[in-house]
């Protein structure tokens, strides 16, 4: 969630045009496609690669903001970004098919959905974080303190780093010899969820990415009162995944997709 609410400070303080701002969505979400990719074949180690690269890239954004050009403060922070990008796609991946995997194998008792909703509970905590972002990084810039906020977040993440590195040692999840369907009969369910994601992500960039630019610039709102705007947005993913988590208890997993 970092880039939309740092964005206006961003670009206010090294002058950007839109279309290099958008190059941050951009970074972050190309190379969060790579660690989504290759996570799943090393789901232990993603873990505390994950959150090592995101260490490494939050540490590069405090320098970026420090930076005295413009052009080298704006590679140094697409640069960050696409490492936190590549730390989101490892980590978050393999939490979530951790996550689904130890499900997995208390089905018998989990009942129907158990894995589905497990998944949602975890990542309701992802939603606190995204509703919690843009209000810091707020009060942080009212009070000149964004660089010490993006330390103590870097702080946070080395401290997840620490916490996650036994799990370099661990043994990597067996896939149990469950036999594979092929990739053509798979085909029309994985274009589906192509499509799906697809759009998500372009909602999600637009409305997270860009509101608090867009508030800020066009509605005359403080950077605060724009913030509010896009943590209610945030708010209501979080209340979402909430409900979810609570409907998958009775409720198969096609049938709370459709609303």
């Amino acid at each position: 969630v970092l880039p939309g609410p740092l964005l206006p400070v961003m670009a206010a303080k090294w002058g950007l045009r839109d279309v290099q701002s958008g190059a941050f969505f951009a970074a972050v979400f190309a190379a969060s496609t790579v660690g989504s990719i290759f996570s799943p074949h090393w789901l232990r180690r993603s873990l505390p690669l994950g959150y090592a690269s995101m260490t490494a890239g939050v540490l590069l954004l405090t320098v970026a903001e420090e930076a005295a050009g413009a052009a080298l403060g704006h590679h140094l922070a697409l640069t960050g970004f696409a490492l936190i990008g590549l730390g989101v796609g490892l980590s978050v991946t393999a939490t979530n098919l951790t996550v689904g995997v130890m499900a997995g194998r208390g089905a018998a008792d989990g009942g129907r959905g158990e894995r589905a909703r497990r998944i949602s509970i975890v990542n309701l905590w992802w939603g606190i974080g995204a509703v919690a972002c843009p209000w810091l990084i707020a009060a942080a810039e009212q009070r000149g303190q964004v660089r010490g906020l993006l330390l103590l977040t870097a702080a946070g993440t080395a401290g997840m780093l620490g916490g996650l590195l036994p799990q370099w040692r661990e043994p990597e999840f067996g896939t149990g010899g469950a036999p594979r369907a092929s990739l053509l009969s798979e085909a029309g369910i994985l274009a589906f969820f192509a499509v799906f994601l697809f759009l998500y992500v372009g909602v999600e960039t637009v409305v997270g990415g860009w509101i608090t630019t867009y508030a800020n610039r066009f509605s005359g709102m403080t950077l605060a009162r724009s913030s509010l705007t896009v943590s209610l947005y945030w708010l209501a993913l979080l209340a979402g995944r909430w409900v979810g988590s609570l409907a998958l208890r009775g409720v198969a997993e096609r049938t709370v997709l459709l609303p």
